[in-house]
């Protein structure tokens, strides 16, 4: 019988940009050695990227709020605003599934989870008592599953998701 699991390989060969499957061929191979929390942190990496680079194809495309997104995000980062660039990043999945409509409300929560458990395995002042937060193997294999199925695969489109 085969697998009931995504194999993760092929999950790297879905990904349709280059940058976004260097993000999940490293997160791969972050898991494949044990590195959950640095799997974790690369594949949402890939998601921030993925979601920013169909802005930018969209803005190209005619995309009028893309092109404001991409501008906004632009700014931030020729003028190192940082509050303006967390906030970009906090707001990224919000906006990829009510402004673009990249994703949907239900693959919008897993994906942030996977915000969340990125920053809990990110940021060290984020657990209690200094506890080191250690993301079991599974935890991080479903976020990986979940960025590349739910958008990684997939080509922005202009319009309803």
């Amino acid at each position: 019988m085969a697998s009931p699991l995504s194999d993760l390989d092929e999950l790297v060969l879905k990904c349709r940009d280059d940058k976004a499957k260097s993000y999940i061929r490293e997160a791969v191979a972050c898991y494949k050695s044990g590195a959950f929390r640095s799997a974790i942190v690369s594949t949402w990496i890939a998601v921030a990227f993925d979601i920013i680079d169909k802005y930018k194809e969209l803005s190209l495309a005619g995309d009028k709020q893309a092109e404001a997104f991409v501008n906004a995000l632009e700014s931030a980062r020729a003028t190192n605003d940082i509050v303006a660039s967390l906030k970009f990043e906090r707001e990224l999945l919000c906006n990829a599934r009510d402004v673009f409509q990249l994703i949907s409300h239900v693959e919008c929560v897993d994906l942030e989870r996977l915000q969340q458990d990125r920053n809990r395995c990110a940021h060290p002042s984020m657990t209690i008592n200094s506890e080191i937060f250690n993301p079991p193997a599974e935890l991080a294999r479903v976020h990986i599953r979940s960025a590349v199925e739910y958008l990684l695969q997939h080509p922005p489109a202009q319009g309803k998701y």
